[in-house]
């Protein structure tokens, strides 16, 4: 097994998108380990540990060398072409902006609002996974995976 440690996710800050994600359920996750996948993979390692370290919400884990794509996988890890996406469940008391504004429930948001003018905040979700993704496509800059020597 080869360990891993990383960035999942950054709270209190917007992703490009417009996603944000607020305080956390008081159980961060679902009963650890969690599964550490490739998208259409049951899993190529396990997450044992995730926390918080200011707003930055850290994870650290083990990859299976046995899985067939374990080298492939380990390169592009190394080469800092794959890092792992949060995967939430949870999410309650959602709250939208519209130009930095609340939007009441009988509002609605303008079908040509671009991303830049709305802000989704979740609360209460959990972290269920990680899904390896290309580096070039994180939600926030600080995302990060790094193998442990």
């Amino acid at each position: 097994m080869t360990t891993f440690t990383g960035v999942l996710a950054v709270l209190h800050t917007p992703t490009p998108d417009g996603r944000q994600l607020d305080e956390p359920h008081p159980d961060l996750t679902r009963l650890l380990p969690l599964p550490l996948v490739r998208p259409g993979e049951h899993g190529i390692g396990r997450i044992d540990r995730v926390w918080r370290d200011g707003d930055l919400l850290r994870y650290s884990g083990e990859l299976d060398d046995k899985h067939p794509d374990a080298e492939k996988t380990l390169a592009e890890i190394r080469d800092g072409r794959l890092v792992g996406m949060l995967d939430a469940d949870g999410v309650g008391n959602t709250e939208y902006l519209y130009q930095g504004r609340q939007v009441s429930d009988s509002e609605e948001i303008p079908l040509d609002a671009g991303s830049g003018d709305v802000t989704v905040i979740m609360r209460g979700w959990r972290v269920t996974a990680a899904t390896l993704m290309p580096s070039a496509g994180k939600a926030w800059p600080e995302v990060s995976l790094t193998l442990d020597a």
